[in-house]
């Protein structure tokens, strides 16, 4: 008798389990549809509501680029017959390019424009010009959150996360691919649902599991913007530092092979894993390899999985410049293809020369760019230089060592900022970091001050007190100089 309850309770659970799963796959599918499927439906639904006349698939050719003169239009269709409350401006238009074509185009053009939905730098439109993705998923953004980028131009870093968090976009590649008219129409679709929101509720919706903030990788892979940073750490130490930093909220892991900690660190991530803290795919764990012709590099970058306790691990960099430097790259590329790390970056390059030198033979650019970075020493020609390659600079020590902290905290900017924001000298430096596009891991053995270090994301510096921040650089490294 017994026997057959426990069956029949196994059977229940089973059938609810397929039940869950069902439900949520098929809540799935609103978006997951096949592409086919999707892009018939989004023309259905943009022929419906007058964003394209086109009467056919066939004629609308849907696989086609997508022309700057045919953007106007549909955003401006979709802007009209969906949002419907664009606000009247009185900004002035005028393109010189734009008066050969049709009437309602060139409608179109000057309507997007006086909405702020385009921006002009000069007086030619470039109508037959292909939109790049970044651009239109820019305006497209601008068009759903109009009053976010009023007066100024739109922040494509912004856009993409929004719109990729809200599923808007699911197929992340290239941003400066030619965009071709059928996402177009897919995108404006998936966009009806959030049309009447505002920015504060979308912002809900983005992130509800936690608090931390993620940067998207030129290879559309997430990272958060602030982590722990494992440097000195023995193995003992790392498996609980590592524990009581996933416990307060942290999900990205910074360790290396010369740290001699990967166990303890692997350890950590393992026990959070255990107690349902975090899962795997929670945690972005990141380690390095020195290059050098003394070991086996793929055989190291195996054992550093071992160590870790993991099938992958998100992103592996090249410690430093060494010998066996680009050889040590190409096998981490190796790896990418076999699905064991999921980005890679380099560490340790300080110059333009050293980076380009580095990266110019390479099948993938580095994802990110990990170096010192501070108060002190903000590494702003090179932050802004390694941007063409759409590459992140993350900052070790970010609070400038443990034998100069106290020259950061007790900066009379610094201080004053922590006074008025009733924070520490280490959160004011840690906001100020990821406020400018920094990934910042700080360093610490002390439970309270790895949590203090996170919580940051309850305030924001102005634009002035950022500029008063910039202002404290100079240009003064800590080590590896």
């Amino acid at each position: 008798m017994k026997k057959k309850i426990v069956i029949s309770i196994v059977l229940l659970i089973l059938i609810f389990s397929l039940f869950v799963l069902s439900k949520n796959s098929n809540k799935k599918s609103i978006i997951y549809t096949s592409q086919e499927t999707e892009l018939e439906e989004s023309y259905n639904w943009a022929f419906k509501n007058q964003i394209t006349s086109k009467k056919s698939l066939e004629e609308a050719n849907l696989d086609w680029r997508l022309t700057r003169v045919e953007m106007a239009k549909m955003i401006s269709n979709f802007s009209k017959t969906i949002l419907r409350n664009m606000p009247d401006t009185s900004r002035k238009c005028a393109f010189d390019d734009i008066e050969e074509i049709e009437p309602v185009l060139k409608l179109s053009v000057m309507q997007s424009c006086q909405f702020w939905l385009m921006w002009q730098n000069t007086n030619r439109f470039r109508p037959l010009d292909s939109v790049t993705r970044a651009e239109f998923w820019s305006i497209l953004s601008r068009a759903l959150f109009w009053e976010t980028y009023q007066g100024g131009e739109p922040y494509y870093e912004k856009s993409l996360q929004v719109l990729n968090k809200l599923w808007i976009i699911k197929d992340i590649s290239d941003p400066n691919l030619e965009e071709k008219r059928g996402w177009v129409l897919m995108m404006l679709k998936r966009s009806e649902e959030y049309s009447k929101l505002n920015l504060k509720e979308i912002e809900k919706l983005i992130d509800k599991d936690h608090d931390v903030e993620d940067v998207v990788l030129n290879d559309w892979n997430k990272m958060p913007v602030i982590g722990l940073w494992t440097w000195t750490l023995n193995n003992d130490q790392a498996e609980s530092m590592v524990y009581e930093a996933l416990k307060d909220g942290y999900r990205l892991i910074d360790t290396a092979k010369y740290y001699t900690n990967e166990e303890g660190v692997g350890r950590g991530l393992k026990k959070a894993i255990d107690e349902w803290i975090v899962t795997r795919e929670d945690v972005f764990i990141t380690t390095k390899i020195l290059p050098s012709s003394y070991y086996d590099i793929d055989a190291a970058i195996d054992e550093s999985l071992e160590n870790l306790w993991v099938e992958y691990v998100d992103l592996f960099l090249v410690h430093q410049p060494w010998e066996k430097d680009k050889e040590t790259y190409e096998a981490l590329e190796r790896w990418v293809k076999s699905w064991k790390i999921r980005s890679v970056w380099i560490s340790n390059y300080y110059s333009r020369e050293s980076f380009d030198e580095m990266v110019k033979n390479m099948d993938i650019k580095p994802a990110v760019l990990q170096n010192e970075n501070h108060i002190y020493y903000q590494n702003i020609e090179l932050k802004d230089y390694i941007k063409k390659y759409w590459t992140v600079l993350e900052s070790w020590y970010p609070l400038w060592g443990r034998w100069h902290i106290e020259e950061s905290f007790s900066h009379p900017i610094i201080q004053k900022l922590a006074e008025k924001y009733k924070k520490s000298s280490a959160q004011i430096i840690l906001r100020w970091q990821i406020q400018d596009w920094y990934i910042a891991i700080p360093w610490s053995s002390n439970p309270e001050h790895i949590k203090e270090n996170y919580s940051i994301f309850d305030f924001e510096l102005t634009e002035q007190e950022m500029k008063l921040i910039r202002m404290i650089n100079e240009n003064k490294r800590y080590e590896n100089r």
